[in-house]
């Protein structure tokens, strides 16, 4: 067994391995678009016998935390082949990439489980969670005129866009610390 990089020959494999757990199908234009904007840098494999049997992407991101831009590892795309699962890959992996966060100065780290109780184990834990709320439409307060202007952005002014996020952003725990990508 070998833990090692994802090399750059192999995002093919990785993407396919995503497909295949996360029960989706991109198209041609998005598998190349994927394929483009894939950094395999990030991204941990096991490997046994010449063969990516598991992996773990760790996205080097910035959070929010008291009003200070903290490290976080955003990990995310954990996969193993269905014909290698409860072999103890995944465990190896996640304690590899949170030793290389510690290493890398990233003192959180964040993902989106598909089980709470699955990566608990692993000492992550519920962060927030999400409420749908149902009004009627008598519940929505009354419609108030302001002063001022409305100026309608294009797709190339991110800039205000980004002035306006990280204003609120900073007032908050978690937020991630966006940057063009």
């Amino acid at each position: 067994m070998l833990i090692r990089r994802l090399k750059a020959s192999e995002t093919q494999t990785s993407l396919q391995m995503s497909e295949f757990a996360f029960q989706f199908e991109l198209n041609e234009k998005e598998r190349l678009q994927q394929l483009e904007d894939d950094q395999p840098e990030h991204t941990w494999v096991i490997e046994e016998e010449n063969e990516i049997v598991s992996k773990a992407t760790v996205l080097p991101l910035h959070v929010y935390f008291n009003g200070k831009v903290v490290p976080m590892g955003g990990v995310s795309g954990v996969v193993t082949w269905p014909e290698h699962r409860r072999g103890g890959y995944v465990k190896k992996l996640l304690s590899h990439s949170l030793n290389e966060m510690r290493e890398q100065g990233q003192v959180l780290s964040f993902l989106y489980p598909f089980s709470i109780p699955f990566y608990r184990k692993f000492g992550w834990e519920l962060f927030a969670d999400t409420e749908i709320l149902t009004l009627e439409k008598h519940q929505l307060p009354k419609r108030e005129t302001y002063e001022g202007t409305i100026r309608r952005l294009t797709k190339d002014d991110p800039l205000i866009v980004d002035e306006v996020y990280q204003a609120w952003a900073k007032k908050y725990a978690g937020t991630i610390d966006r940057d063009s990508e």
